[in-house]
């Protein structure tokens, strides 16, 4: 072999392996771009002070059910729910991405002709939070298994810090027309009812009596307070035509979600005088 031979072919030979280690550096990035690790936040545990009674919410336990107990019941009671959290938003938006790409190759326009197809090869950092959000919209009223309701519907709200944590946040949310404020004041009057049985008290009352109509943006709102636990019942006038009642249980911010549970006495022992 000649002498320039020798030099074409060690270039070629060089680019090969040049061109191998690039292509294979390329494909571990994309590995680990694609690859979940999850961030959990830092979590705190409950300040000294006064507990919650209770932590039944619509039927489940904040602090103790967990992800698949909670789906189990939902499942029982036939409700259409859907995960909203950011890695579920994502994942769905990647399955539609691939769809739109798989389509675009059948008909010969190729993948370049789709908008933001390199958005599948990659994953945004907010997808590193695990939290699950089961979010139940058309949920009846007579779904949920704590208090009395009027035949209506709203969106049920169910949130996990990840599928490893029990139920953190529970919340019922239901929207009523210019023409049904009794009913929903009526309602209002209830869920403060309901509250109060379970959690005494509130911490933060409406400070006046609900006036019909309601006045155009007027919030009337109760909360309950306490170091492992933070309940509220809220209306509102949202000046569309449309008033809006939330009922929310949920373990406050950052405190561990299971710090209901963490903060339950153990029962006394059983002796022989006590049986």
């Amino acid at each position: 072999m000649r002498r320039w031979q020798k030099v074409v072919a060690g270039v070629v030979g060089t680019s090969a392996l040049l061109f191998g280690a690039a292509y294979g550096y390329h494909r571990y990035r994309m590995a680990r771009m694609m690859r979940l690790v999850d961030e959990l936040p830092v979590f705190s545990e409950p300040a000294h002070g006064a507990k919650a009674p209770t932590a039944r919410a619509f039927g489940f336990t904040v602090g103790s059910s967990s992800l698949r107990d909670v789906k189990a019941a939902l499942l029982t009671e036939k409700l259409d729910c859907h995960d909203s959290s950011i890695r579920a938003l994502m994942d769905l938006a990647r399955t539609q991405k691939r769809q739109e790409i798989e389509a675009a190759k059948a008909s010969g326009a190729g993948v370049d002709s789709v908008s933001g197809a390199s958005m599948i090869y990659r994953r945004s950092p907010k997808e590193r939070n695990p939290q699950v959000r089961l979010s139940c919209a058309q949920t009846a009223a007579s779904n949920l298994h704590d208090h009395a309701r009027a035949q209506s519907t709203g969106r049920l709200l169910l949130v996990f810090d990840s599928p490893k944590h029990p139920l953190r946040h529970a919340s019922y949310a239901r929207s009523f027309n210019g023409a049904e404020e009794l009913l929903a004041a009526s309602e209002f009057k209830a869920a403060l009812d309901a509250m109060t049985s379970s959690f005494g008290p509130a911490t933060v009352e409406v400070p006046e009596t609900v006036q019909t109509p309601l006045p155009l943006y007027k919030s009337y709102m109760s909360t309950w307070t306490f170091t492992d636990l933070k309940a509220s019942v809220r209306l509102m006038n949202m000046g569309d035509g449309r008033l809006s009642l939330d009922e929310t249980i949920e373990v406050p911010w950052p405190v561990r979600s299971d710090a209901p549970t963490l903060l339950v006495a153990p029962a006394p022992p059983q002796t022989a005088a006590t049986l």
